[in-house]
């Protein structure tokens, strides 16, 4: 088995920590979240945007204690596009931004430099051959997936294209 680089051990340790940051802001002082992200959103979007930093921060985390590339196979790439499309969607809101602010181009160094630095991890490590698939999983897991995944994409496409009425119906 290969043993995890010291850029893999950078990378989860770079990622995981900025995590960590606008996981606790968000988390734990949502009124404050603006330190940690370039603008304020109210308080169950901060706690809801903290609680998913703060997963990603375990798994960078877990990551960064892993011992063998196989392990964490999945989780540069994960954070590679996690963070490619977070700087794809604020690249098609510039004017959101106040550049004047710290924050702010702390993001956009952020989110420039953690996909092209996973993206290059993923590519220079990548396993010579493909990985044994494992045992299928039972059916009755594969149905539920399925049935997961019709509802999210049926929830996705109604915040698409009706996102006015789907406000108006959110219970909150």
């Amino acid at each position: 088995m290969t043993p995890i680089t010291r850029a893999h051990r950078i990378y989860f340790a770079l990622v995981g920590s900025f995590a960590l940051w606008v996981g606790l802001w968000g988390y734990f002082v949502p009124s404050e979240i603006s330190r940690a992200i370039p603008w304020q959103v109210p308080t169950l979007h901060a706690r809801f945007i903290g609680a998913m930093y703060l997963s990603g921060m375990v798994l960078m985390g877990l990551a960064l204690i892993s011992r063998n590339l196989v392990e964490v196979r999945t989780a540069v790439p994960m954070a590679a596009i996690w963070t490619g499309m977070l700087l794809l969607v604020s690249l098609l809101h510039l004017d959101e931004f106040d550049y004047s602010r710290p924050p702010v181009w702390f993001w956009f160094g952020a989110y420039i430099a953690y996909p092209v630095m996973g993206a290059w991890l993923a590519y220079r490590y990548r396993p010579a051959q493909p990985p044994k698939t494992s045992a299928a999983a039972p059916d009755w897991v594969r149905v539920y997936l399925f049935i997961q995944g019709v509802v999210c994409a049926a929830l996705a496409a109604c915040l698409f294209f009706a996102p006015a009425w789907m406000a108006s119906i959110w219970p909150w």
